[in-house]
């Protein structure tokens, strides 16, 4: 399977070769391991027993997309880029090059399902539109943000991050001098398909047929209090419910945001003005959470890319986000279940609640699953995504990572790997439109 088990059935071939005819006698069945995992859907609120997972397809969106039809298929969204098809005669694309080396992150011996599921179906790819904030609802606080969550969180100075606005909106202008030529290889193909997963080495301008990654947006950022933590998503570990404040301070030019300085700001918000009178600082508060998840369904929150997160007795969290907003972090982790195999937890979710400010939280998300030169998977988006202000968004990476090479499966021991990690840079501030 794609996470290392072996097929218990006798010889056989699956339903998507059942014409091979090099095999004319054997029987025609689906791969099956016999062990049942637990998941969690898209946006965290319903689990459910799966199987086994043998095609990349069923791993990465069949299972979530048949959880959405009773839970998140309502939820607003944000979707990847994927193909979208000119005509019914599609290709798949045909790699001139040699495959790369196989990476595993343990030596593991497997049966591997020979052929994908090639889907041709369209996706939906637009990409949802910001809301829009008035000035007058400003404020320089998320969900709870009352002087005893501050107290809670530790090293406030250490966890602030000044970043320009205009700076930030500069890097992700693009380069006006482009050529033809670098142009036309950005444009996506809507004759030819990738049959796997976008990431690092896959051929320039080919989308795979559906997304493995999902952004959902649960809701307004009122859903969370970080006096109690998640409390309406199952399977998370006692005291490890919990996202992590991250403090930015962030700066405004006077000429953009003149309405600033005319008193038109929420009372709530606050901001003191530079040195030299042309700018406005002010700190904006972000929750994060980083949400790892076993095969039991068990879920919980680390603190630090060596630490689970864990609150008092009491249910204080002292941490900040500080660590994991500007680390890498592990893409594996143990699962402190009891069992009697240890188990590994994967990270599958990364949290995000947005402030009640004129800025964007911006994500982009890029997976390592195994040392160099193994592939950085990504979700396909040339720019980092913009989320709304005061929500709660979602994204759920991948749950299995293959190559052409194969799958890179888990690691026997319940021990960090730190060649596997999702890497730092995930996270972003950037300025909303000025409204005059």
């Amino acid at each position: 399977s794609l996470t290392g088990n072996h097929c218990v059935n006798p010889l056989h071939k699956t339903p998507e070769n059942a014409e091979d005819e090099s095999e004319e006698d054997s029987l025609v069945m689906p791969h099956c391991s016999q062990v049942k995992l637990i998941s969690t859907c898209n946006c965290g609120r319903q689990q459910s027993t799966r199987d086994d997972p043998f095609i990349l397809k069923a791993a990465n969106y069949n299972f979530y997309l048949m959880l959405s039809a009773e839970c998140c298929g309502v939820l607003e969204r944000i979707n990847f880029p994927v193909f979208e098809p000119s005509s019914a005669e599609l290709e798949p694309c045909a790699s001139a090059c040699a495959p790369p080396e196989h990476f595993e992150l343990e030596p593991r011996s497997r049966s591997r399902a020979k052929s994908l599921t090639r889907s041709q179906t369209r996706s939906d790819s637009g990409t949802r539109s910001p809301l829009s904030d008035s000035e007058s609802d400003f404020s320089s606080e998320s969900p709870e943000s009352s002087d005893a969550s501050d107290s809670r969180s530790s090293d406030v100075g250490d966890s602030e991050k000044s970043i320009s606005l205009s700076e930030a909106r500069t890097q992700h202008t693009e380069d006006p001098d482009d050529d033809d030529a670098a142009k036309a290889s950005l444009v996506p193909s809507n004759t030819e398909y990738l049959p796997g997963m976008l990431h690092s080495l896959s051929p320039a301008g080919l989308l795979p047929c559906y997304s493995a990654w999902s952004l959902v947006c649960l809701g307004p950022s009122s859903l969370y209090s970080h006096n109690i933590g998640i409390q309406d998503q199952p399977g998370f570990l006692a005291g490890t419910n919990f996202l992590l404040p991250w403090d930015v301070a962030v700066k405004f030019d006077k000429e953009r945001w003149p309405s600033l300085w005319e008193g038109k700001r929420a009372q709530t918000w606050k901001g003191k003005k530079n040195g030299k009178g042309d700018g406005l600082q002010f700190t904006v508060k972000v929750f994060i959470g980083v949400e790892y998840e076993c095969p039991r369904g068990h879920r919980f929150m680390c603190a630090a890319p060596d630490r689970m997160l864990r609150s008092t007795s009491t249910g204080l969290v002292k941490d900040n986000a500080n660590k994991i907003a500007n680390s890498h972090m592990p893409l594996y982790f143990p699962c402190p279940c009891r069992s009697v195999k240890p188990q590994v937890a994967q990270l599958m979710r990364i949290h995000v609640v947005t402030p009640k400010a004129p800025v964007h939280v911006t994500l982009q998300p890029k997976v390592q699953p195994a040392p160099h030169p193994a592939p950085t998977f990504f979700p396909g988006n040339k720019e980092p995504v913009r989320l709304s202000q005061s929500a709660y968004w979602v994204l759920r990476l991948p749950f299995v990572y293959e190559s052409d090479a194969g799958p890179f499966l888990p690691p026997k021991d319940a021990v960090p790997v730190e060649s596997a990690r999702l890497l730092n840079g995930v996270y972003g501030i950037v300025e909303q439109a000025p409204i005059r």
